[in-house]
């Protein structure tokens, strides 16, 4: 055995000495020929690194083999030095050629996958090519200078810088014209249709060459995309939308849906809009033809539906008169002929319903606008006799100048219920919000409420039937005749019972400005007695605050109902009055009635004979009006509205009209509205602005003019320049005819007017606009002009004194 052992030890030593040899001369091939020398080709030295490392995987077998056979016999390692570093090496050398490989293989699949395929992996494409550059800047310095290296960093960069155009190229905004300027830039042929286009052809084709000429090339497709995604989109709803037809009385879808057709025109005009912007721009010569046929069409059908929403409005407004018995009545051939032009629009709309969509009815649209413009023309003609129907109206009524037409309109065309006359009473009348039906006979109305709830009764029921202009006429002397009674009954029982101090039955006995009409009845007699015949002030001090006292002790009575719980402050607001009036007297120590401070005050006498109740303020002397007020919260009075109501009608006397400049909030339109409730007249609040035009104005002066209703013009700084300047003539015409007697004018346009005794009107506007500032504010609204001024007696509110409102209230 340990001859054999010796035999097989001695074999071991020459295989190991051979292998030695082998090594040394591996060793030498791989530097002399070997895939690390730095001028190789990358493809030759791949071959080379392939025949080496299958000789090296051979040797490394027979490295293990030996290495066993040493340890077999306890014999120490050989080392071989050369095969160490050349495994090294090669290793060294592989890691550079798979990376090589990887990239060369990379990049070919990519650039022979379909070019639409490419566009979908852009993203995975950057991040394996950043991937690549990643490991090769873990490669060894030295191995970087090799030219398998060198050819990787080109490849990596080549394809990052030529990627984003790829992505451009492969984008859905290229269209086939695109593609035709791409081949022009190119100067080339591509069969972009092909299943084989793909990257390496436009590779082939020097792409990066005019990357930056192909760019500006993608980029204004992309744009051309947006302009043409924006010009569908119009396109689209276009095609999609519809008008909204409303169902009208039992006629059907007869009347266009107006909310809903204003914004449609918004749409149109918005759009319209957006396609001239779109328009404008250098990327939308593609689609300028369907562009500007939009615009057409949506210009067209606007401009349609502007005229369709005109003839559908005077068609209502028309068609709400006519369907009154009142109008058709008195109107009878005019209604007929509105019979068969309404026949012809409701034909026309059940027409337009079938061809409800904007393409439709943009085909149709010449047709359409021939037959809306003949109904207009012919609408107009009714719309002229109605107008002259509402004029003899008004003229029979002149309140109605209060109302528009079709307010009006609308109630000829109703038959005479609480509820249908409720939103014409408003405006004509100062508190009447409601009529009272008799519940026992049909059609007979015995009187009207306030908005308080406060009832007035006629003194004869009223036939609810017949002319709108005469039930309002009706309505009117009813509630004058009702008031004049009760006016009568509180002069002759209710001044006894506050004498005797009856104030309980006195408070709830009358309506509310009846109980202040009694008061002032009862606080006139008693101080003009006093005075007359040289009694002392004392006296009627006493019998007031007697009055003032029970009327508190009536607001603590749980009993009371909530209008009464009105009326009760009412009577307390002027109880006020009266005590500061008596007070001050005695502070003048008034002796005779002739004396100033008893002439300023305003005194209120009642003529049995006539039935009359007689105002007195500073010499000017003015008929009650009875007009019923309900029981409406009364303004505080103070010294400033005292000289305001003195100031008021002494401007009245002297045919003037009466301005009052403040700051906003000061209370200048409620002083002129509350001295009209003491006088008992109706006081128009006219709010001016920019919409006020020349024919609203007149329409209103000549309402006040007939009806002998206050006016009370609301900041006119803000009515046009030119309306201005006609309401300061139109006030000289009313002035002249006040002053002449004549009672009688003449408009600017020449039309005569009639004046009624009780007419008068106020002005309020703010102190800059007459130049009573200077204190350099700013105001949106223009100065009065001198033209109007002229015809003004000017009056400064001051600001109202908080402390003692709040102490009477």
């Amino acid at each position: 055995l340990r001859r054999t052992q010796e035999g097989f030890k001695a074999d071991l030593f020459r295989a190991i000495a051979m292998f030695k040899a082998e090594v040394e001369g591996f060793r030498r091939e791989f530097v002399e020929s070997g895939p690390m020398q730095p001028d190789l080709d990358p493809k030759t030295a791949m071959e080379r690194l392939k025949y080496l490392q299958k000789h090296l995987d051979d040797k490394a077998r027979k490295h293990a083999t030996f290495r066993l056979g040493e340890e077999l016999f306890g014999l120490p390692h050989t080392t071989y030095e050369a095969f160490d570093f050349t495994r090294d090496e090669m290793e060294r050398a592989s890691s550079l050629y798979a990376l090589y490989n990887d990239v060369a293989t990379g990049v070919e699949k990519y650039q022979r996958a379909p070019l639409q395929k490419v566009g979908t992996m852009i993203g995975d494409i950057r991040a394996e090519i950043n991937n690549f550059r990643k490991r090769l800047s873990q490669l060894p310095d030295d191995l970087k200078e090799y030219k398998a290296a060198l050819k990787v960093a080109t490849m990596v960069d080549e394809i990052l810088g030529i990627l984003p155009l790829l992505g451009m190229l492969t984008h859905r905004a290229m269209r086939p014209r695109h593609w035709q300027q791409v081949m022009v830039i190119l100067q080339t042929v591509l069969d972009t249709d092909s299943p084989n286009f793909c990257a390496a052809l436009l590779l082939e084709a020097n792409l990066s060459g005019h990357q930056t000429e192909l760019e500006e090339l993608c980029m204004a497709a992309q744009e051309e995309l947006v302009t043409e995604e924006k010009t569908t989109a119009i396109a689209t709803k276009w095609q999609a939308t519809s008008l909204t037809f409303l169902n009208y009385n039992s006629l059907g879808p007869v009347m266009l849906d107006l909310v809903q057709t204003r914004q449609l025109m918004d749409w149109l005009e918005e759009s319209n809009v957006s396609l001239r912007s779109l328009l404008g721009s250098k990327h939308s010569r593609p689609f300028k033809h369907e562009i500007e046929e939009l615009m057409t069409k949506f210009t067209l059908v606007n401009d349609l539906l502007d005229i369709w929403l005109g003839v559908q409005h005077i068609w209502r407004y028309v068609g709400v008169a006519f369907h009154g018995e009142d109008v058709a009545s008195q109107l009878s051939q005019e209604a007929k002929r509105f019979e068969y032009i309404n026949s012809v629009y409701i034909k026309l709309m059940q027409e337009a319903f079938t061809h409800r969509y904007l393409m439709m009815i943009h085909s149709h649209c010449e047709s359409l606008r021939g037959r809306l413009v003949e109904t207009h023309e012919q609408l107009e003609i009714s719309q002229k006799c109605l107008t002259g129907y509402l004029d003899t109206k008004r003229q029979a009524f002149p309140r109605m100048f209060f109302v528009s037409n079709t307010i009006l309109l609308e109630s000829l065309s109703h038959t005479i219920e609480a509820d249908s006359m409720k939103h014409l009473l408003i405006p004509l009348f100062d508190n009447i919000r409601g009529l009272i039906l008799d519940p026992y006979s049909a059609g007979q109305l015995i009187g009207v409420h306030s908005e308080e709830g406060e009832q007035l009764y006629f003194p004869a029921p009223i036939q609810a039937s017949g002319a709108i202009e005469r039930l309002l006429g009706d309505i009117l002397s009813g509630m004058r005749n009702a008031l004049i009674h009760a006016a009568d009954k509180v002069a002759r029982e209710g001044i006894i019972q506050l004498q005797t101090g009856e104030v309980e039955a006195f408070a709830k006995g009358y309506h509310t400005q009846i109980g202040v009409l009694g008061m002032q009845f009862w606080w006139t007699d008693m101080c003009r007695r006093i005075l007359t015949e040289g009694g002392e002030m004392s006296f009627a001090a006493s019998a007031i605050q007697t009055v003032g006292t029970k009327l508190r002790q009536l607001l603590f009575d749980f009993k009371l109902s909530s209008l009464e719980r009105n009326q009760i402050p009412a009577l307390l607001v002027m109880y006020g009055s009266q005590r500061d009036n008596v007070s001050e007297m005695m502070h003048a120590k008034v002796r005779e009635t002739s004396e100033f401070e008893w002439q300023r005050l305003q005194r209120f006498t009642w003529h049995p004979e006539d039935k009359t109740a007689i105002s007195e303020i500073a010499g000017y002397t003015s008929p009650y009006g009875y007009e019923f007020v309900g029981c409406r919260r009364r303004l505080i009075p103070n010294a400033s509205t005292s000289r305001c109501y003195m100031f008021a009608v002494q401007a009245m006397a002297v045919w003037s009209c009466a301005v009052l400049a403040g700051s906003p909030g000061c209370g200048k339109t409620e002083t002129m509205k509350e001295l009209g409730r003491l006088l008992g007249r109706f006081t128009l609040d006219l709010n001016c602005s920019a919409e006020v035009t020349y024919s609203t104005l007149t329409s209103m002066l000549a309402g006040l003019c007939h009806s002998g209703v206050w006016g009370c013009f609301d900041r006119i700084g803000f009515l046009p320049e030119g309306v201005l300047s006609v309401m300061a003539q139109q006030f000289a015409s009313i002035l002249d005819a006040q002053r002449s007697g004549e009672w009688k004018g003449t408009w600017i346009d020449g039309k005569s007017f009639s004046l009624s005794e009780n007419t008068g009107f106020f002005v309020n506007t703010l102190s800059s606009q007459l130049g009573l500032r200077a204190d350099g504010r700013t105001s949106s609204s223009r100065a009065v002009p001198s033209s109007l001024r002229a015809h003004c007696r000017v009056m400064t509110l001051p600001e109202p004194d908080a402390l003692a409102i709040a102490a009477t209230r």
